[in-house]
């Protein structure tokens, strides 16, 4: 059970609260096993936060621990809820996307289909050219679960430069292709270096089988 779910239902004002508790209770809840945790980012730009994944165990623990009005109500519905998990009656959650969610995903596939052909077309001298064209505005879900919008990069609708971008595709340091984009298109044309990074690693880097050597966290002592 994710911590900031069981925030909510237990009616907190702030539903992240209850990880101070968890924190403050720690050792006791690992006595009941293993803590599960997960390290997220906190918006587009805010820091890294971590959040609780709860057992059974400790997920009552901590509702006995809130002295919340309706903790007595949520370790019931819990307990319903946990011994229909144990027995396999929880039904599958369905998929019902509205019709703007299904214009969206069909906008990133044909966005996708056509990076993947560009992608092609530079390692393929033989094939035509065939650019991307990507939608102005694309939906994602964040780590905390919430729909945003966000609007791609002016660069992504300039055909020159994605096509320049395309080929130069890991053909030479992020730092390097930046300075030549920008020489050969001008600074307010060219992207940005974490632009073209993201862009290279996210897009790109699947089509070409590139593997990146994932982040290190740095994990604090206790």
């Amino acid at each position: 059970m994710l911590d900031v779910r069981l925030g909510e239902v237990l009616g907190m004002a702030q539903p992240r609260n209850i990880r101070d508790t968890i924190k403050k209770h720690e050792a006791r809840l690992s006595k009941h096993g293993p803590i599960c945790t997960q390290r997220v980012q906190n918006g587009q730009r805010g820091r890294p936060t971590t959040q609780y994944f709860l057992n059974e165990r400790q997920a009552y623990r901590l509702c006995m621990w809130s002295e919340a009005p309706n903790a007595d109500a949520v370790q019931e519905q819990m307990a319903d809820v946990f011994y229909a998990w144990r027995h396999g009656r929880l039904a599958e959650p369905v998929y019902d996307p509205t019709r703007e969610e299904l214009a969206d995903l069909r906008q990133k596939v044909e966005y996708m289909s056509a990076i993947l052909d560009a992608h092609k077309a530079w390692t393929n001298p033989a094939m035509p050219q065939a650019l991307p064209r990507s939608p102005t505005v694309f939906r994602y879900t964040d780590a905390q679960g919430n729909v945003r919008r966000q609007r791609y990069s002016k660069w992504h609708h300039d055909e020159p430069v994605m096509a320049a971008v395309v080929a130069l595709h890991r053909r030479m340091t992020i730092s390097d292709a930046v300075a030549k984009l920008q020489e050969q298109f001008g600074i307010s044309r060219a992207p940005s270096r974490s632009s073209l990074g993201r862009f290279w690693k996210e897009a790109l880097d699947p089509l070409a089988g590139v593997i990146t050597r994932p982040r290190l966290q740095r994990v604090d002592d206790k």
